[in-house]
């Protein structure tokens, strides 16, 4: 028999020791890991307005129409027939690929109306316009060196809550492809190739119908694709 030179109980007591270290130590990361959220990865958020606080959107007034921001909200007033208004802001960024997302709100007026969104807007002459209507249709074109072409022309859709309601758009620009959601409802997706980049804002017009029409923009939100 070999010569025995230890502590065998003073041995077990160190390995005891030693396994309740590892042990409490294992807990304590399990506690640590459970008590730490992590937020989830999400895309980009490349711009968003809520209109609650000082906003560098444009505000102003002349015999054609009023732009104003209040209660939260961004509001024009169209004050005549057969008027288109679009209002921007370089704090958007030179958007390409993006998606959109706000609320619009039809306050009063003529629903022979149209409002929504200009993008890729390269100056006060060239842009895209996707417009909804109170009385339930929409409709998509460009604004090419001061001339309107319509890519697509004005139809009847379900997805619109007509009148003075409240209605959430969305539009998603990839490449030459654009898809436009009412509602959270996909309408249509249509290809162009006209305009590469450019900034984002609203836009709002009224047509026959004598009167005044009143919209009000809210919750914009722009994020890159993912």
């Amino acid at each position: 028999m070999l010569p025995y030179d230890g502590d065998e109980s003073r041995d077990e007591e160190m390995t005891m020791s030693r396994l309740k270290g590892l042990l409490l130590l294992s807990l304590g990361v399990l506690l640590l890991a459970g008590c730490v959220q992590f937020d989830p990865i999400g895309p980009e958020i490349l711009y968003e307005e809520d209109f609650n606080s000082e906003t560098n959107w444009y505000e102003g007034e002349d015999e054609l129409k009023r732009w104003w921001v209040e209660n939260g909200e961004y509001h024009v007033l169209v004050k005549t027939e057969n008027v288109s208004m679009g209002s921007t802001n370089s704090e958007t960024g030179i958007l390409a690929n993006f998606q959109l997302d706000v609320d619009i709100r039809q306050i009063s007026g003529p629903d022979d109306n149209g409002y929504g969104i200009q993008f890729r807007y390269e100056d006060s002459s060239n842009c895209y316009r996707f417009n909804i209507s109170g009385d339930g249709y929409t409709r998509f074109d460009k604004w090419v060196n001061g001339t309107t072409e319509v890519i697509r022309g004005w139809e009847s859709t379900p997805l619109i809550n007509q009148g003075n309601s409240l209605n959430h758009i969305t539009i998603v620009a990839n490449g030459n492809l654009f898809t436009f959601y009412i509602n959270g409802t996909e309408l249509c997706s249509v290809a162009d190739t006209q305009f590469n980049s450019g900034r984002a804002g609203f836009v709002a017009a009224m047509y026959g119908t004598p009167g005044q029409t009143h919209i009000a923009f809210d919750n914009l939100l722009i994020q890159a694709l993912e």
